[in-house]
């Protein structure tokens, strides 16, 4: 679910998932895309309107998305979208280098044809969508390759780990894609490229590269970027 619901049409149609649980994506990817803006209230019978729902799972999905750190609840205002500050976006990256070296090279050492192959579809979706200038939805991209890394590994653990940090990386993400689109997916290219032939010094050199360029383009955004 990426779109508010038209008129008549609601959540309760995705049975294999919970109401709050829909509403809780809902509302996530509204923020990661900007739609709701850092500091903006959130009001839930407004959103609950919004989403042809009650007021119950919004106010559930508020209080998940306050544990992920995407809200702000405090006594006089209520609940309003997170500041992303850059000191938690780097405490994030020293986090997610540490995890997704490990990865990269654990995806090298045990990659199978499946994994390869479903690296070079993201790449070529990526690079379609820089062409096209779609940063909203390389945004997606960029989670999805991260998270292709992370299957190929074989690691359960390491890949659960990974996924407490997704959304927020995802969210990170948004804030330079549109300034750094191309160069992260040609480094995204190499990284998959020292996966495929098996080269793990490679593939966790290439790596920490990508992650370091990519909080320095985090650090060096401009003022005005989204």
């Amino acid at each position: 679910m990426t779109a508010t619901p038209a008129a008549g049409d609601n959540l309760l149609g995705h049975r294999h998932r919970t109401l709050e649980a829909l509403v809780c994506d809902e509302l996530r990817n509204r923020i990661v895309s900007g739609v709701l803006p850092p500091g903006l209230r959130l009001v839930e019978s407004t959103l609950a309107e919004e989403l042809a729902v009650s007021r119950a799972p919004v106010r559930e999905a508020i209080r998940q998305l306050e544990h992920e750190g995407f809200v702000t609840i405090s006594p006089r205002r209520g609940a309003a979208v997170a500041e992303l500050s850059a000191e938690a976006a780097l405490d994030c990256y020293e986090i997610r280098s540490a995890l997704e070296v490990v990865a990269a090279k654990r995806a090298a050492q045990r990659r199978t044809p499946a994994d390869v192959a479903r690296l070079r579809q993201i790449l070529a979706m990526g690079n379609e969508l820089v062409a096209a200038g779609r940063w909203a939805d390389l945004v997606k991209a960029n989670t999805d390759f991260h998270e292709a890394i992370a299957d190929a590994a074989g690691n359960a653990e390491l890949t659960a780990l990974l996924a407490q940090y997704s959304r927020r990386i995802t969210w990170i993400f948004s804030r330079t894609a549109v300034h750094a689109g191309a160069d992260a997916w040609a480094e995204h290219a190499a990284m998959a490229t020292a996966i495929e032939q098996g080269d793990q010094a490679r593939a966790e050199e290439l790596t920490l590269q990508h992650l370091s360029r990519s909080q320095a383009r985090f650090e060096s955004r401009p003022s005005t970027a989204p």
